[in-house]
């Protein structure tokens, strides 16, 4: 294993080859789609008039779609991440990213399933690291085992995180995700601050959170993706509530 700053290499990992030959196949398709279409509009007699603008539009989408598998294509391809006992390291064309742990604040993870036909067809996690400086890092949804690397990124950041806001609250003061903020005194959602013995425990369903007042009644709901360092806030919510 290799020595470095961030401490000892521990893996390595490129895009996995399913992802991208998946996002190759998509980009032709709907490459030959296109072209297909186009043709057949400058081809006399081939769509009738009645259909030419629904022929418009698939055609329009197909160019689109094309456009977003090339910039997959061409963004994450090369793309190559390194694991170290004390950060990581992001290569994709154009940008480098050399991180610590601890300069991670947050970390936020949208879950997106695709169906066909009522079928459940894969699931995409996109990961996004928040750095202490206002920088935003994605980590490429198409890296080998992202969900096993999801888990690993957890357990370096969440405990940190979970640290610094302990400290904070120890302070009295408040802790913010993103559109909620927690503090000893309650919970502020978009302004309006409520006490904790004025709430009922959160609950995660579905992706939401479900934040609901003494009686029952629903009071905020939050999808889990808008939380940023989700359980942390969850773990701390129900301490504070519980204590107060």
């Amino acid at each position: 294993m290799a020595l470095h700053d961030l401490g000892e290499l521990q893996d390595t990992r490129t895009m996995s080859r399913r992802f991208v030959f998946s996002a190759f196949v998509l980009f032709l398709s709907t490459v030959g789609g296109f072209f297909f279409i186009l043709h057949l509009l400058y081809t006399p007699g081939s769509i009738r008039k009645s259909e030419r603008r629904a022929a418009a539009i698939v055609c329009g989408m197909c160019g689109l779609c094309s456009l977003v598998f090339g910039y997959t294509l061409a963004r994450h391809r090369g793309a190559r991440l390194r694991l170290y006992t004390e950060g990581l390291e992001l290569d994709m064309p154009g940008q480098h990213y050399r991180l610590r742990w601890e300069d991670v604040h947050f970390l936020t993870l949208r879950v997106t399933t695709r169906t066909v036909n009522g079928i459940r067809a894969g699931t995409i996690h996109e990961y996004t690291l928040h750095l202490a400086d206002g920088r935003k890092v994605a980590i490429p949804p198409g890296v080998q085992e992202v969900e096993q690397l999801g888990e690993r990124l957890e357990r370096e950041i969440y405990p940190r995180a979970a640290s610094r806001a302990f400290e904070r609250l120890r302070r009295n003061e408040s802790v913010s995700f993103g559109p909620c903020k927690i503090s000893n005194q309650g919970l502020e959602i978009s302004g309006t601050l409520k006490k904790w013995n004025e709430l009922e425990p959160i609950t995660l369903s579905a992706g939401v959170f479900t934040v609901r007042n003494a009686g029952g009644q629903t009071w905020r709901a939050v999808p889990f993706s808008d939380i940023p360092n989700a359980p942390v806030f969850l773990q701390l919510s129900q301490s504070l509530r519980q204590a107060s």
